[in-house]
């Protein structure tokens, strides 16, 4: 401490604090002579510091160091029987958490004049603090003192000195940053600058991992050049390190993305920026490190933080690259790209890029189609000197052609009776584009409308643009309108897409029928946000995606012609509903006119019958559908509901974007206020229902005694609403389903709980609610079905249930619903159980009389109903068959043959028959809910 305090003030460095990530370990066999209560730093001990006439004592090996303690022994005397308690009591917890050493520390930090210094000394202290081990008890030590401050920090803050925070930023620098998280927090960490000359350190050590957590966890990324940080994190395949690094600083973010985008430049050459930045080669994913990888994450980022695509033209390039690709093999090799399409797609690649001009021609002339090649050519004015000889030639034939229209179009108007024609005239096709159409169109829908089918368009998706719906189609039997989502919403409000919604979607008289409808809802309700709310209480919409599956799964052969037919001329394999179109009436959907650029105004005739006919297929294949399952009695809901998943599943870039938020859409006022005029509640009274995402948070109250309802991982949010409004339950969730979930089931009804650790949340919810917990509610209820009943059965009484079971398992009497089928270990042991205790005739009589006598003894008032049968706190216990109330099997076989001798009382549940009694595992549940108990008080 004073060689520390003596270079600070001299305005040097602190002296280094070895790093186990640095080379540095620890071996017991470095040091053979080490007086107590004196401290040595390995890289500067001399020999005048050791015992012994100055001979050397301290057997060195090269660069292995070993640094000395903070602090000193005599500082706390207690200090060693503290230690020796902490790692009696971790030694004893085989699940090592928190909450086994938590009580005990607090009791410490409570009697101690400085906690800081006490946490330090007593996390430096165990013999596990060196391996630099998340599952040890130095960083479970930190992790209590953290929770422990965290309310008292106002309290103690006089004693946290700098000298006390350089020590903590040691003390987690040099165990390989696993304490980092907790002493940040603790200590206070944030914007200590007195670090940067250690961050630097590990810069020029090249030890970009540990550099790049410190810089984060400390916000200190002002004081470094990002490109000497995050570039070297690239290289070493650990982009969400660098992800971190720039997530809070919008600058930041920008100039990433820029480095991105210079490194996906086609002129750049990786071994010599890895040469540039002097990256060690062991430490640099080579294979991992391209130009396709660099242009994933860029797009990735580039939507997750908001920044313009534009800003990026070398990822803008490679995007364009990639969709020109695409369309070229969808219309060449597929055949499921029409020529207008691909031109349409074409013009919007390419754009008045000179590189991507170039590109195209190569490609074309790659496909065999050095004429076309040679039309663009001419069309975008591509230099000549530049053009392969092909399409020199090419380009000396073409005639009027270059200057016209592409040669489709007539081909295009002729029926192709390959394909599913559409049976309605274009007569009876409305196109609205104005406020005044589309509330004509929704008065006519809603009076004479019993059966409509649905679809939407939307043009594709170029590089990294988002998509958005262009086109909505509505089909009645002998009327199609058709939705111009392009121009109506200059002259719509969001009042007017409202009333559409409720009185289409939510109109019971009217079924709605679409195809895999998810994606096209999902795209309506981003289009035109004010709607998702009603589109949540929709009616009488049917996905016949789902019910042709439905109906498959009761007959398999349902469809009789699921093959194209040899030699029909159709080269593209049925999918989707042009599969289902075919398989129901004979001929596939034209599915060639899907990657229209739908944005593009008038619309061609082509698209025009695409999109009607996509719409009106759906009521004939329906009819279809209906027609055969009857004919063939299926007992099917013919009308299944649609989930409402399309309303909370979210893309992986929305759900990063919704943690970047921090849940700060959610009032806070929701989460952690305690209302004062609520009144209590008692925990095992209290009821809530928990969605998919906090089932541990779930099972943690449900220790405590609270009535908990928790949803399996295939339910859907709104499932949590319905059992809320039924059983008056409180919802708990998290993120984005609680803004739907509170307007289903009400103010005060739905909490947004905030991410942590599980103890924190259960405090939370409690106090939010005004719930009271005491030592009577942890586990007032079962663990397994949430029954809230139990039956007190003596040790005597158990051990003859437990006897007879046995003895009805051997005989294999028992139900297969009631007991499991025992294999492995436990069949070995139950085997054994059941000769001893069915062999020994005299011993099993004795205690099958025995127990008749002490079961008829404690029956709290009740009658003994026969010699088998006893009554206990009002249940009826059947010695015989071993269940409770007559339908309820005791599931005493899985009771350890050792607990069954020596305990003398068992709660079993009424509900489910589990069994339980009484053991340290109560102990630790209320250390565990510490803060909660101390909450009640």
């Amino acid at each position: 401490m004073a060689d520390w305090e003596d270079r600070r003030n001299e305005g040097g460095k602190p002296p280094r604090i070895p790093s186990a990530k640095a080379g540095y370990r620890f071996d017991k066999r470095d040091v053979t002579v080490q007086p107590p209560g004196r401290n040595y730093d390995r890289g500067h001990a001399s020999m005048d510091d050791l015992p012994g006439n100055g001979k050397p004592h301290l057997v060195r090996r090269p660069e292995i160091k070993q640094p000395g303690n903070f602090l000193p022994h005599e500082m706390f005397p207690e200090g060693p029987e503290w230690v020796a308690n902490l790692q009696m009591l971790w030694a004893k917890d085989k699940k090592k958490s928190v909450a086994t050493i938590a009580t005990y520390l607090s009791q410490i930090f409570d009697t101690v004049e400085n906690p800081f210094l006490a946490a330090i000394y007593l996390t430096e202290t165990p013999a596990d603090y060196f391996p630099g081990r998340w599952n040890s008890l130095s960083t479970m030590v930190m992790n209590a003192f953290e929770n422990w401050i965290r309310p008292k920090k106002d309290q103690y803050k006089h004693y946290l000195t700098e000298e006390i925070q350089r020590m903590a930023f040691a003390l987690a620098n040099r165990n390989g940053l696993v304490l980092l998280k907790f002493v940040v927090q603790a200590f206070e960490l944030k914007n200590c600058a007195f670090s940067c000359e250690d961050i630097e350190d590990m810069l020029n050590r090249k030890m970009y991992k540990e550099a790049s957590l410190v810089i984060t966890a400390l916000d200190l990324q002002r004081y470094f050049n990002l490109r000497e940080v995050a570039l070297p994190l690239i290289l070493q395949d650990r982009a969400p390190l660098a992800e971190a690094y720039v997530r809070d600083y919008k600058d930041l973010q920008v100039s990433f993305v820029s480095i991105l985008d210079e490194l996906c430049a086609k002129t750049v050459n990786f071994d010599d920026i890895i040469r540039e930045m002097d990256v060690p080669v062991a430490c640099v994913q080579r294979q991992k490190v391209n130009r396709k990888g660099l242009n994933k994450l860029a797009s990735k980022l580039i939507k997750l933080f908001n920044i313009p695509i534009e800003s990026c033209p070398n990822i803008c390039h490679m995007r364009n690259l990639g969709s020109l690709k695409y369309a070229l093999y969808k219309h060449y090799v597929e055949g499921s790209m029409t020529k207008e399409n691909l031109q349409e797609m074409i013009e919007e690649s390419v754009g008045e890029n000179p590189l991507l001009h170039e590109e195209l021609i190569t490609l074309l002339v790659g496909f065999g189609d050095s004429a076309r090649a040679a039309w663009w050519a001419r069309r975008l004015r591509v230099p000549h000197d530049t053009l392969p000889s092909s399409v020199r030639l090419a380009t000396k034939e073409l005639g009027e052609w270059c200057d016209g229209a592409d040669d489709d179009g007539a081909a295009r108007d002729a029926t192709d009776t390959r394909y599913l024609q559409l049976k309605l005239s274009l007569e009876s096709v409305y196109y609205i584009d104005t406020v005044e159409q589309l509330r004509q169109a929704v008065e006519f829908l809603s009076q004479h409308a019993t059966v409509v089918g649905l679809d939407a368009e939307w043009k594709p998706s170029i590089g990294t643009k988002k998509e958005r719906m262009s086109l909505l189609q509505i089909a009645t039997r002998d009327k199609c309108f058709l939705l111009d989502l392009v121009a109506l919403p200059d002259t719509t409000t969001d009042s007017d897409w409202e009333d559409f919604v409720k009185r289409i979607f939510c109109n019971e008289k009217i079924l709605k029928l679409g195809f895999a409808f998810d994606t096209d809802l999902s795209m309506l309700s981003k289009s035109f946000p004010s709607t998702k709310e009603h589109l949540m209480g929709m009616r009488r919409v049917v996905d016949i995606f789902t019910l042709n599956n439905e109906l498959k799964k009761a007959c398999p052969d349902l469809h009789v012609n699921s093959h194209t037919p040899a030699g029909d001329g159709v080269s593209v394999q049925y999918r989707g509903l042009s599969e289902l179109v075919y398989q129901c009436l004979g001929r596939p959907l034209d599915k060639r006119e899907q990657y229209s650029n739908w944005e593009r105004r008038p619309l061609r005739k082509s698209q025009l019958v695409y999109a009607v006919l996509d719409a009106c297929c759906l009521l004939e294949v329906y009819d279809v559908l209906i027609a055969r399952a009857q004919q063939r009695n299926l007992d099917v809901d013919l009308e299944p509901a649609i989930s409402s998943g399309w309303a909370t599943k979210r893309t992986k870039i929305e759900k990063n974007q919704a943690k970047l938020k921090e849940y700060g859409s959610i009032p806070k006022e929701y989460m952690i206020a305690l209302d004062p005029h609520r009144a209590a509640v008692r925990a095992h009274d209290f009821r809530v229902v928990v969605d998919t995402m906090l089932q541990g948070l779930g099972r943690q109250l449900r220790r405590c005694g609270v009535d908990v309802c928790i949803l399996n991982n295939n339910d859907y949010h709104d499932v949590a609403a319905k059992i809320a409004q039924a059983e008056g339950r409180v919802v708990l969730t998290m993120g984005e389903p609680y803004q739907s979930l509170r307007n289903h089931v009400g103010e005060g009804m739905c909490m947004s709980v905030t991410p942590g650790p599980l103890q924190e949340q259960v405090v939370q919810v409690l106090r939010q609610y005004n719930v009271t917990l005491t030592p009577e509610d942890i586990f007032s209820r079962c663990q397994v079905c949430n029954g809230g009943e139990y039956v007190h059965i003596p040790g005597d009484v158990m051990r003859r249930l437990w006897q007879r079971k046995m003895q009805l398992l051997a005989a294999g009497e028992h139900a297969a619903n009631e007991e499991p089928e025992y294999t492995g270990k436990f069949a070995r042991k139950l085997r054994r159980a059941v000769h001893v205790n069915t062999h020994d005739g005299d011993r099993a009589d004795d205690v099958g009389r025995h127990g008749d006598d002490r079961g008829a003894a404690v029956e709290d008032g009740g009658e003994a109903s026969g010699g088998s049968m006893m009554a206990l706190d009002g249940h009826t216990i059947d010695c015989d068959a071993v269940t409770v109330n007559g339908a309820v099997s005791l599931k005493v076989a899985a009771v350890p043959q050792g607990i069954v001798d020596k305990v003398g009382l068992f709660d079993c549940c009424v509900t489910c028959g589990k069994v339980y009694w009484d053991g340290s595992h109560f102990g630790k549940v209320c250390a565990q809910f510490a803060d909660a108990l101390e909450l009640t008080k």
